[in-house]
This record gives structure tokens, sequence and C-alpha cells, in this order.
């Protein structure tokens, strides 16, 4: 009987993904099929607000949780990880780790009419966001044990043309970087998690069963 293989948790730089959706809505179709059936979950990693990460996690179909304004706050789907979170923050349907220190609600205009790159939540980024990298890999591996990390997107050298085009080159960069599976990590980023149990199946795109 052949083995399961880890699943891969990548910790991808969004910023890099253009305005543009994608070109052909089968392409990501199939793109999506391939992070399940390979267990790849895809992590967000933006300097961006809330507001403008959330409007990619719609273009592309991929739900799960994410960094944003630099590192100054964790979003982790409410029930993601089965329960509530300690010492989070409960806001639109989210789990929020905050790291940064949170602007008060009259600073930068309401956030229903204000555009989404005003709309933002901290006062200043964090220095990176290696601490929400952190907070993120130890919840996954309270919830599934065994697991890989990489991190991804960053440094191409040709900018894709659209998000999907994004997606598919995070996905070769996983096959190269994790098959056979080793796990890799950027400076400042969480090594491996050392594997202790088999893991639980992860639906890339949707949160975890």
């Amino acid at each position: 009987m052949s083995s399961v293989s880890a699943p891969v948790i990548v910790f991808a730089d969004v910023d890099a993904a253009p305005a543009f959706p994608f070109d052909r809505v089968d392409r990501l179709a199939e793109l999506l099929e391939t992070l399940a059936a390979r267990r790849i979950v895809i992590v967000f990693l933006s300097r961006r607000t809330r507001a403008e990460v959330e409007g990619i996690r719609q273009s592309l179909g991929i739900f799960h949780p994410f960094v944003c304004e630099s590192g100054s706050g964790a979003f982790v789907p409410r029930r993601y990880f089965g329960g509530d979170l300690a010492h989070a923050r409960s806001v639109d349907g989210y789990q929020a780790i905050d790291f940064g220190s949170l602007r008060p609600p009259d600073c930068g205009g309401t956030v229903l009419v204000a555009p989404y790159a005003s709309r933002r939540e901290y006062d200043e980024p964090v220095p990176g966001a290696g601490a929400a990298v952190q907070a993120l890999t130890a919840l996954y591996r309270a919830a599934f044990g065994a697991f890989e990390t990489v991190t991804a997107g960053m440094g191409a050298t040709s900018a894709p043309h659209t998000q999907v085009e994004w997606l598919e080159r995070i996905v070769q960069d996983v096959e190269h970087l994790c098959r056979p599976a080793r796990a890799v990590a950027a400076p400042g980023f969480p090594a491996a998690v050392a594997p202790k149990s088999r893991p639980r199946g992860i639906v890339p795109g949707a949160p975890p069963s």
C-alpha cells in the first residue's frame, strides 16, 4: 500500500500576482484540482490590506488563512481549525491574530466606503511576516501533525500576466522543491515541522474538514 504524502503548506507572496484574474476559467479549475490532489495549501502573504487580499482569494477560489499588511495581522476563517482560537479577535467571519496595533475606528474612513487599498486596519506595519508565519505554522502543527512548509512566489525572474499564471508558477515551484518530499524555507520563515503522526487530509481551496 502506498503511503500518503505529507501536505505542503505554502507561504506565498501574493503581491506578485497581477490584478487581472485569468484568461481561461478551465485553467483555474485544473489548478485547484491539482492543489487538492497533491495536498497543497496556499497561505497568502501580503503587504496589502485585508480587503485587497480578499479580492484575490475570491478570484482564485482559495480560502485558507492569510497574512496582510506586512505581517500586522493573520486572518483565519472561523472554525478553520475546528474551534475558536485563543487570544484571537473575531471580525467578519475570521479569527484575527494581531501583531500590529489596530487603528482607531475613525482613522482612514469607514471600512465600507473607503477604497480597498485605504482600508488599513493597523497603525504601522510590523518588521516582517515572520511572527505571523510562525503562529500559523504552530496552528497547522497542532491540527495536522506532519507536514512540510515552503515559501514561493518571491523573486520571480519575470512577472506573470494573470493571477492564474501566478498560481501555476506557485504549483511548479512546490513540485520542484518538494518532490521528492523535502522541506524548504526562506530566511526568516520557519523550517518544516518534523513528522510525528500521519496528517489528516487537507483540501486546498476550502477549510479542512
